[in-house]
């Protein structure tokens, strides 16, 4: 098989899995678009290895058949093809699937049914599978999930189902759990409001589940009744972008390590609301806009990464009455934070340590957009465990050369789109020592591109191997002065060791010429004053 084949058969097969949570992007559709042009021809990848199949209206590269694209509404058969388990059957007409819309494929493992036209299932539908392992219906117009996983209910090997992009309004655990071997199930971006528990059996597979983009209220209740977990070894749960208002009841999920509760209008973040969650280890709690946020909100020992960017909560006695300024308070393991665009431009040095001192020990510091107009001092001396710093997007104009004189470990550092003209060299010795490559983004700023910056000009112009500096986004990094020079990248600015020599021999030049000018100036004057007053 060639390269060009292989590469096509493993994005097929990744759509006929399923996605994770990620919407349609415009170059699938596009290259929908492109196989409705070529029904037959079978041009995959430029390869003549795949075979047209299904009635000639599909083509077969093993284990794959490709039917996408082609506007048909049923599905032909394969017979010629034994090896043949994962169909792509994604945009095409189908509207219903009946009792017999199947009965050709019931061997297969693996079927995406994508971008169909789907708005109903029989509940005899899959009787006849024996194998089936992943089931893609997003993008169709299912309302009915009741109906849906009665249906599904006899596929016993069922292990990822996804149903996202539909019109599914209501959900039932019970039904859920009836597919014993369920392990991932995403039904993203429907109009669930409402999670029914009543009567559910504990399902001990399901590990990933995906409600982001529905209408949910309150958090759902993952208690069974007589309060034992429902699904015990969930690891991932997305709640983003629905209505939840509050979460005072997040028990019964004891293995849940990421949890996604961004986008949610959550108005008070009350304190130690994590603690029901005893193996949590990712938070993403991105805006949610609280008004009220309590000390120790976020108080967990395992808690490892957290992401609380985009609140726009002040740090500040001024503005911040509802931002309890502990509220980072205990968490003796987290590793990561991104607190980007809160806002610390009105908090003075002892309100940003109060703050930020909980959070020395943490090794990822992202604080983009937060106006800022210096790194703080209780970063600068107290986080030596820092390997990754962000302060792009602040206001920044200056940074004196003992900045990063304890952030020793520091190895890759963003200060982009800052108002910093130029970077001394001295800077960044601290990052050097053991010879570490620094990644380093300085892009956005507006540069001088004179001879105080030449050191970065040279390092920035020659990337060779070995070299202790990468610049990342290089097309952002543009000279704004002198006036000779606005517009030019750093890239293309032509500044040689030397004239920045000849300008500086020049300059020391010139300075001691005006110095020893005022000297004898002064001698003459002081002498001549002196006679003068003897001549008196």
């Amino acid at each position: 098989m060639s390269v060009g084949a292989a590469n096509y058969v493993i994005m097929v097969l990744c759509l006929v899995v399923g996605t994770l949570e990620v919407p349609l992007s415009p170059q699938h559709e596009r290259q929908a678009g492109h196989r409705l042009a070529t029904p037959v021809k079978c041009e995959r990848g430029q390869s003549s290895l795949w075979t047209p199949c299904g009635d000639d209206l599909c083509c077969c590269l093993e284990p794959l058949a490709d039917c996408s694209g082609q506007n048909l509404s049923y599905i032909p058969a394969f017979f010629e093809f034994s090896n043949i388990s994962h169909l792509d059957f994604s945009y095409n007409s189908l509207q219903a699937i009946d009792k017999k819309t199947l009965e050709n494929v019931t061997s297969f493992t693996n079927i995406a049914l994508e971008k169909n036209s789907l708005a109903y299932v029989h509940p005899n539908s899959f009787q006849n599978f024996t194998a089936l392992r992943a089931l893609n219906l997003d993008l169709n117009h299912l309302n009915d999930s009741a109906g849906l996983f009665l249906a599904l209910k006899v596929t016993t090997s069922l292990e990822n189902l996804t149903v996202n992009g539909n019109k599914l309004d209501s959900l039932d655990f019970s039904h859920v759990a009836q597919l014993r071997n369920l392990r991932f199930l995403h039904i993203r971006n429907n109009t669930i409001g409402n999670v029914e528990t009543k009567d559910v059996e504990v399902q001990d597979n399901l590990v990933h589940l995906g409600l982001s983009k529905n209408v949910l209220s309150m958090f759902p209740e993952f208690c069974a009744d007589n309060n034992t977990p429902i699904f015990p070894n969930l690891r991932y749960l997305n709640l983003e972008w629905n209505k939840i208002t509050s979460l005072d009841d997040m028990g019964c999920l004891p293995n849940l390590s990421t949890l996604i509760l961004s986008g949610n209008a959550i108005y008070n973040t009350k304190t130690n609301f994590l603690q029901g969650l005893p193996s949590l280890r990712t938070l993403f709690y991105k805006t949610c806009t609280s008004r009220f946020v309590e000390g120790s909100a976020f108080n967990h020992s395992g808690l490892q990464h957290l992401d609380v960017s985009e609140n726009l909560w002040f740090f500040d006695h001024i503005y911040g009455k509802g931002i309890n300024l502990d509220v980072f308070k205990f968490m003796p393991n987290l590793q990561t934070i991104n607190i980007s665009w809160s806002v610390f431009h009105f908090a003075n040095e002892s309100e940003m340590h109060r703050v930020l001192s909980p959070l020395t020990h943490v090794k990822e510091f992202i604080m983009r957009g937060t106006g800022i107009e210096s790194i703080p001092r209780i970063v600068m001396a107290n986080f030596t465990n820092l390997t990754y710093l962000d302060v792009s997007d602040s206001e920044i104009p200056y940074l004196a050369d003992n900045t990063f004189e304890n952030l020793t470990n520091l190895r890759n550092l963003t200060l982009s789109y800052n108002f910093m003209t130029t970077f001394s060299e001295r800077l960044l010795e601290p990052l050097l020592k053991g010879n570490q490559v620094i990644t380093l983004d300085f892009s956005g700023n507006p540069f001088s591109c004179q001879c105080d910056l030449l050191w970065m000009i040279k390092n920035f112009q020659d990337q060779k191997a070995g070299s202790n500096f990468v610049f990342l986004n290089r097309d952002s990094y543009i000279c704004t002065h002198p006036p000779t020079m606005v517009g030019v990248r750093l890239e293309d600015v032509s500044l040689s060791d030397q004239a920045c020599i000849f300008n500086y021999n020049t300059y020391i030049a010139i300075l001691l010429v005006s110095i020893f000018t005022v000297v004898i100036t002064l001698l003459c004057a002081l002498i001549y004053r002196e006679w003068s007053e003897r001549g008196l």
